[in-house]
């Protein structure tokens, strides 16, 4: 974060601010000839204004402790820079011709945030649904953030935006994470498809019961008529 912080702060009051950032952020097109690849890491600690760095640090500090505390710093710094360079790559090959300028800590952070699901499949956490404070999972907090990452991607309602980064770095998340411990990794993966199947099946079954009763009961009332 403070590195983060402090490229901003330095770089900020530049008159060339732009061209700054064109110079260190990656651009798809430039990756694909195996130019300027330093960028692929570059990148992540650049931002285009406040706003932009104010979030990304929010989301940081907000996903990013809870996982370094769990994992230590050299894993979590892993974790992060290496996603980041994933969730590059991962917007590159959906964009291999594209010549805009990506900059930003997005991709990393959303690696971070499914990290976080992971590691915390178990943990519950307060949200807001329909103005009461509910307890739910808290990766179903982030499987929410990612699957409308999804939406705005497929629909394109935020052009701004590199979703697909956002969407390959939660994906990186998982991926690195993996790499460092499969068994955690694969036990915190199967709690959420088994928490998220589960009820989904659970509401399928009883539609079918439900259907099932009724067409029996028609079945009786014919009986009964005969």
């Amino acid at each position: 974060m403070l590195a983060n912080v402090l490229v901003f702060a330095n770089f900020i009051t530049f008159s060339g601010y732009e061209s700054i950032l064109t110079e260190w952020g990656f651009t798809p097109a430039f990756i694909v000839q195996g130019a300027r690849l330093e960028t692929l890491v570059t990148h992540m600690f650049f931002h285009v204004d406040v706003p932009h760095i104010y979030f990304n640090m929010c989301f940081l500090a907000g996903f990013g402790y809870s996982v370094e505390k769990k994992i230590g710093t050299p894993r979590f710094l892993f974790v992060y820079l290496l996603s980041g360079v994933f969730a590059a790559l991962f917007y590159t090959l959906l964009n291999m011709g594209s010549t805009v300028v990506c900059v930003g800590a997005s991709g990393a952070i959303f690696a971070l945030m499914s990290a976080y699901a992971v590691v915390y499949s178990k943990k519950k956490s307060r949200a807001l649904f329909l103005s009461r404070r509910v307890r739910v999972p808290a990766f179903m907090i982030v499987l929410v953030m990612i699957f409308a990452e999804f939406v705005y991607l497929m629909l394109g309602l935020t052009p701004s935006v590199a979703n697909a980064v956002h969407i390959g770095g939660a994906i990186g998340g998982v991926v690195v994470l993996g790499m460092l411990f499969p068994a955690r990794t694969l036990d915190g993966v199967l709690e959420i498809v088994l928490s998220v199947v589960e009820p989904i099946v659970k509401v399928i079954g009883g539609i079918l019961a439900v259907l099932s009763g009724s067409g029996k009961s028609e079945g009786e009332d014919r009986e009964s008529a005969d």
